[in-house]
């Protein structure tokens, strides 16, 4: 039986690829358990942020994480960020927070460290996003009553108001004259002796004599 061998190039062709598809494999830690169950979802559902987590009120159940070698030709963030983002919506996370956590480059090496990323599989602890309030002005300050006009003397002032004490008020009322009969004990009469005491009888009414 004849073996056919393989070309050299055709090897180290799939040897790299399998070396590349190895360093960028991603790995799963779960950390706390989830608020809700977590079931396999469309890539698209699954929102991404990067460095800076969300504002939205979450928790972080678990940890992803991936590497691979640095590369001027290829956006080695890029296709990381890519295989966490699918992973993460396979495991049904709501989003992930992406971290770069590589080692700093070497100046001057021909060996660089791997770039290393880590994404936190974050679960939404609300049903909706916060929604915005706009703040609530300040009540409208109460204007002051206009203050009574001042006055001198009493033509300074309105009408037949009067000026008293450098302010214009009303005049106080007429105090009137006491009516004619107020003196009369109001007892009827026909005679001065149907009167009581020195009364006398006037228009059958007993008066006072005047």
């Amino acid at each position: 039986m004849i073996r056919k061998r393989l070309p050299l190039a055709v090897v180290a062709v799939g040897a790299l690829w399998l070396a590349a598809c190895a360093s960028s494999s991603v790995q799963w830690s779960p950390t706390q358990p989830s608020p809700r169950p977590m079931e396999k979802r469309a890539v698209s559902s699954v929102e991404v942020f990067q460095n800076q987590p969300p504002p939205r009120p979450h928790i972080e159940v678990g940890m992803l994480s991936a590497e691979k070698a640095r590369s001027t030709k290829t956006d080695v963030r890029g296709k990381l960020t890519e295989a966490m983002h699918k992973k993460a919506a396979t495991l049904g996370c709501d989003a992930i927070h992406v971290r770069d956590v590589s080692q700093p480059e070497i100046p001057g090496s021909k060996k660089q460290p791997p770039m290393s990323l880590q994404a936190g599989c974050l679960m939404w602890t609300a049903d909706q996003a916060p929604v915005a309030t706009a703040p609530v002005p300040p009540p409208a300050p109460v204007a002051a009553p206009p203050a009574a006009p001042g006055c001198t003397n009493d033509m300074d002032c309105k009408g037949d108001r009067i000026c008293e004490n450098g302010q214009c008020v009303s005049p106080p009322s007429p105090t009137g004259a006491p009516p004619a009969d107020a003196g009369a004990s109001q007892v009827k009469c026909d005679r001065d002796t149907d009167c009581p005491g020195e009364d006398i009888c006037q228009d059958k009414v007993c008066r006072p004599p005047r």
